[in-house]
């Protein structure tokens, strides 16, 4: 595992007693407001790149269908137990190549 990965992979096991999903909804909604607010038509589906542990997805998905990519396996892991109907993918957000548009 490149270094890179490996600090994500090591704090995973720890992400969900450090980063409560409660600490991200403001922040997440926000979010939520602003690409409805700017978008020209009503997105229904979001490619959260670098979704880490999860924790924004869980206020996104109520809102769009959501696809999540991070570089860390373990991280991921924890996004999905926190978030099973969202789809997870392990990929790098500078090469990833899906075939979908978002």
């Amino acid at each position: 595992m490149k270094d890179e990965r490996r600090l994500y992979g090591d704090l995973a096991w720890i992400w969900p007693i450090i980063s409560s999903s409660d600490e991200y909804v403001q922040e997440s909604e926000q979010f939520c407001e602003l690409v409805r607010r700017h978008s020209h038509l009503q997105p229904k589906t979001l490619l959260n790149l670098g979704c880490g542990g999860g924790r924004n997805d869980f206020t996104l998905k109520k809102h769009f269908q959501v696809t999540g990519v991070d570089i860390s396996e373990d991280m991921l892991e924890t996004a999905k137990r926190v978030n099973p109907e969202v789809t997870y993918l392990v990929g790098d957000m500078r090469s990833l190549q899906l075939g979908k548009t978002f």
